[in-house]
């Protein structure tokens, strides 16, 4: 039972095939295309060089937002068109949570992936690991997620008395700040924790898969937690 998994909402653009136990193949670029160019030729091949087709999927997994726009919608296009002619079911993966996963083991700490959301704000959620039944270790959200301006989101964050480890793409912009002010309590990921790669998506999807949570490709909506630039400039000129 193999899962595909696609991740567009940002600027990389990135694909996998993963069943229970592994991430059979993922490429990831960041290059400067747009996810139109990049996502079909990186299925393609991905399939190829897995020497499997469509027809050996069960179902599609795709990074949901909150992110870029225009990617979420590339990506959703996609995802609703494989789904479709496959006739097999999506999975909708929460973006920050999947960038939470690709913090790896954090033990008693908190981790809160960020994502760039431009004009000082960021999307972010909260999360900590909790053991499941199986032994296995998963993520629990504490914060859901949200969009709100990075400096409410670290005075918020300084009162906890927990470790708290930031991963996500707006560390670039952000990480001098948050070390200031965290007072050593706030750890930053490495690079690779920065950008979201399809296998996380995919280990978060085979889980949720798993436990019956798929939809029909016509259910599936990005979730965008606000309103684009472009819907906000016109509110602004209607006032």
């Amino acid at each position: 039972m193999y899962i595909l998994a696609i991740e567009s909402s940002g600027n990389v653009a990135s694909v996998a095939i993963a069943e229970q136990k592994k991430i059979l193949a993922e490429y990831t670029v960041n290059i400067g295309k747009t996810h139109s160019q990049t996502l079909l030729p990186m299925i393609d091949r991905i399939l190829s060089d897995a020497e499997i087709t469509m027809n050996d999927i069960a179902a599609i997994a795709v990074s949901r937002g909150p992110g870029s726009f225009t990617g979420l919608r590339i990506g959703s296009a996609t995802a609703k068109g494989l789904a479709a002619a496959a006739q097999i079911p999506m999975i909708d993966v929460p973006t920050l949570e999947a960038l939470a996963v690709g913090a790896g083991n954090i033990g008693g700490r908190l981790v809160c992936p960020i994502i760039d959301a431009r004009r000082n704000e960021v999307y972010s959620a909260l999360y900590e690991e909790v053991r499941e039944s199986d032994g296995t270790t998963g993520l629990k959200e504490v914060v859901r997620e949200r969009a709100l301006g990075m400096d409410e989101l670290l005075s918020e964050l300084a009162k906890t008395d927990r470790e708290i480890v930031f991963v996500g793409d707006a560390l670039r912009v952000h990480a001098d700040r948050i070390k200031e002010a965290g007072n050593g309590k706030f750890i930053i990921a490495p690079l690779s924790a920065c950008d979201l790669r399809a296998g996380c998506v995919a280990t978060i999807g085979i889980t949720m898969m798993e436990k019956g949570q798929t939809i029909e490709g016509a259910e599936h909506t990005p979730v965008y937690l606000r309103m684009s630039s472009a819907e906000r400039e016109r509110m602004e000129r209607g006032k």
